[in-house]
């Protein structure tokens, strides 16, 4: 079945009208196979890599792309400037622990991602092979996989390469799914999806194969990112033509949205729909970006973005709406709204010893729904000195014009790129999350950033999840790959605890490439996580008291501050589940008096917590008696 739609928008921004367009068609494919981690084909874990570098004197887009960064930065251009987003009075995310991923495999860039389920069985992917780990004993793998053993052998695209894998959980079915792409030509294309049968990697995995190439021309599907709504997953890929770059070819961007349920269960028939052509005045969005629930799925709706990311300088944003699910005629309604800065391309990124790190566009690179805000994340250029930034854009419903926050995160000595966020709130409002990153600098080897955000409080300082250990030095000449994914998860049953899988430099024993990109995993916690046991405390003197104490109608409490900041005063029941926030905003030096009204509150025992950016400044039981 084939729809063809067509849509008036108002752009709001310049009062013009634009029209969009999408069409859509169902998909059945066929089951490939059923397969059993521990029955797989002996593994060779086979890789190739070009070692091509593009020239600022060649044909292709990223050619241009190299040229127009020559020309905007000249790569010397760096202001002295004292500029910084982030804020040292925001508490920094809390780095759990980390150790060593997937190791080398003579491939850039890595791409990482990673997945963990509510149980601790994890998964990490980088450009051709697969570990999985249990939290329990994180850092050795209980089982590594090249994708070519993954692969059905009866798969008409077998021999072909495999490449770009995306791994997601399901919060809610407890399960995993795995896409990854099976040929780069229009001859050998297909997007393999396969479904974990139950919560435990080790198990049963059902593949199905989606055509790479749905338009039997000369394209084929590159650059996959997927989310989940409650009941299908969403993949979005870029069709590009033969013998051509991933730049200069593009053709279109494709959306295909796949029952779950059929998967799971190991159906012999995958029911899916694809939508194609879809462009808004005329051009080809290309790059979408889904976005799945900051806490857990949603739906039946699913959000996708995208943006102008080859512009120098732009401040636009289109946000993408299918309203349904494929069996209830849904729709797709494309929005265009302005953010309150420009992102833009940004310069390539400096290593110690001159050499570069490729920085590519400033596509959206990850992003969450949730509270009805999407929150995104992708690389951009810090204007005040000509170094690499990353953005940080929320969006608030309903989408109008000059609705879109969009706020970077910089430095003046360190080069930001390929974000991804993650949520870590813990109840409706909560609006906080954890973003990671790479860094570089001339002075430093390629490592791992995170900062925390929180709606109120701004942007943390950068915390070192990974210090660099050596340059990148795999590719000839003096450009070396920096993305192109950054991994990033929330441990949706732990509250404010995220899983991140990024790359940092490292010198390899042996021949070969001696200064490679590896893999690093690492857990992360919010410092605004509710603690999972709440004690009566009265740290550093603050000599707090609570009165009337058992509360009859209202209580009060006396503290004292050494100097003027910001806190917040929270209520929680026995079991240190939050009640509600009292108060969020500046408290002055010296005494302090608080009071509230405990009618709202169920007789029994609560602890009231008073805590700042930094740390929890006292607790202290309450028992009301009202």
């Amino acid at each position: 079945m084939t729809k063809n739609l067509l849509y008036i928008l108002l752009f709001f921004s310049i009062n013009t009208i634009i029209a969009q367009s999408y069409e859509t068609k169902d998909y059945i494919v066929s089951k490939n196979t059923s397969i059993e981690i521990g029955t797989l084909k002996k593994d060779f874990f086979p890789h190739l890599q070009s070692l091509e570098a593009p020239s600022p004197d060649g044909n292709s887009y990223s050619s241009f792309l190299e040229r127009e960064k020559n020309r905007l930065f000249n790569n010397n251009s760096y202001k002295n400037d004292e500029y910084l987003q982030v804020s040292s009075t925001v508490a920094k995310p809390l780095v759990l622990r980390g150790f060593e991923g997937n190791e080398f495999d003579d491939g850039v860039p890595t791409d990482n991602n990673i997945a963990i389920s509510n149980s601790g069985k994890i998964i990490s992917v980088i450009n051709s092979t697969i570990y999985m780990y249990d939290e329990v004993i994180a850092d050795t793998p209980i089982y590594k996989v090249s994708l070519e053993a993954f692969t059905d052998t009866a798969s008409t695209q077998a021999f072909a390469r495999k490449f770009d894998p995306k791994v997601s959980y399901d919060p809610k079915q407890d399960k995993f799914i795995l896409v990854y792409l099976a040929g780069s030509g229009s001859t050998a294309t297909n997007i393999v999806v396969c479904f974990s049968e139950t919560n435990n990697p080790l198990g049963i995995w059902h593949q199905y194969a989606l055509p790479g190439n749905p338009f039997a021309n000369t394209t084929w599907s590159d650059y996959p990112i997927v989310a989940q709504s409650d009941s299908e997953v969403f993949v979005t890929i870029n069709l590009v033509y033969d013998d051509s770059t991933w730049q200069a070819g593009f053709a279109q961007s494709l959306i295909w949205q796949i029952n779950k349920s059929d998967g799971y269960t190991g159906s012999s028939t995958l029911h899916s729909r694809m939508w194609s052509n879809i462009g808004i005045g005329g051009a080809k969005i290309r790059n979408l970006c889904p976005m799945q629930g900051g806490s857990t799925t949603y739906g039946p709706e699913m959000y996708l973005m995208s943006n102008r990311n080859f512009s120098a300088s732009n401040d636009s944003f289109f946000v993408l709406k299918i309203n349904n699910t494929q069996y209830n005629s849904p729709t797709l309604d494309i929005t265009v709204g302005r953010a309150n800065k420009t992102y833009g391309l940004a310069p390539n990124a400096k290593q110690k010893f001159s050499l570069l790190l490729q920085t590519n566009d400033s596509r959206i690179l990850g992003g969450y729904i949730e509270n009805n805000k999407i929150h995104f994340v992708g690389n951009t250029v810090n204007d005040n000195n000509n170094r690499c930034a990353v953005y940080h854009g929320i969006v608030s419903e309903p989408i109008i014009s000059n609705s879109i926050e969009l706020n970077k995160i910089q430095d003046t000595a360190y080069d930001y790129g390929y974000p991804n966020i993650a949520y870590t709130g813990s109840y409706a409002g909560d609006e906080q999350a954890i973003i990671g990153f790479d860094y570089t600098s001339q002075d430093t080897f390629p490592g791992i950033n995170a900062v925390f955000y929180e709606k109120w409080a701004g942007y943390s300082d950068p915390v070192t999840v990974k210090s660099g250990l050596s340059q990148v030095n795999v590719l000839p000449g003096n450009l070396e790959r920096w993305g192109d994914y950054f991994g990033i998860q929330r441990k949706y049953n732990e509250a404010g605890t995220v899983w991140l899988s990024g790359f940092y430099g490292k010198k390899q024993p042996g021949v070969g490439n001696p200064f490679a990109n590896y893999s690093w995993i690492s857990s992360l916690k919010s410092p605004y996580t509710v603690p999972q046991n709440i004690e009566s405390t009265n740290n550093n003197n603050h000599n707090a008291i609570v009165y009337p104490n058992p509360a009859n109608e209202k209580t009060s409490i006396t503290f004292e501050l050494d100097t003027k900041q910001w806190i917040d005063i929270s209520i929680y029941d026995i079991k240190c589940n939050l009640v509600q926030i009292l108060y969020r905003d500046i408290a002055k030096a010296g005494g302090n008096l608080f009071s509230f009204i405990t009618t709202p509150l169920s007789n029994g025992n609560y602890i009231i917590q008073v805590k700042n950016n930094q740390e929890i400044l006292f607790s202290k039981k309450l028992l009301v008696n009202n």
